[in-house]
């Protein structure tokens, strides 16, 4: 009951980060479209000067913000496969003595798991 009660809260504070995320991506695209409007009816050569570094701020801002959500997003997808892999590594081990025809195809699973895996290490770094 504990782990299902763990499993709900975790889904939802995923759900409220993700929830947060979109709010946060909304009001810097307002921002941005707020600054753009406010250049487009400005006449002082100046204020549209100041207006362009505040949209190249905002700008950067609502990038960073993009290019981590994506960094955690293909973090976590990593996570589970390797998980999944882990599992059906487990599945197939549990499968052995049931099935002969289970260790050829062990082998190839676990030449296929170890080369992914060095994949993303790779790509990690």
């Amino acid at each position: 009951m504990n782990q299902k009660l763990s499993q709900v809260q975790q889904t939802i504070v995923a759900n409220a980060q993700y929830q947060a995320t979109v709010t946060q991506h909304e009001a810097n695209k307002n921002r941005i479209n707020d600054i753009l409007i406010a250049m487009i009816q400005e006449d002082d050569p100046e204020r549209i000067e100041l207006l362009a570094q505040l949209l190249k701020k905002q700008t950067e801002q609502a990038q960073a913000f993009v290019d981590d959500w994506n960094r955690q997003v293909a973090r976590d997808e990593r996570s589970l496969k390797l998980k999944t892999l882990g599992l059906l590594t487990f599945l197939s081990l549990i499968l052995l003595p049931i099935f002969p025809i289970v260790p050829i195809g062990m082998v190839i699973y676990l030449i296929i798991w170890l080369l992914y895996a060095y994949i993303i290490k790779a790509n990690h770094y």
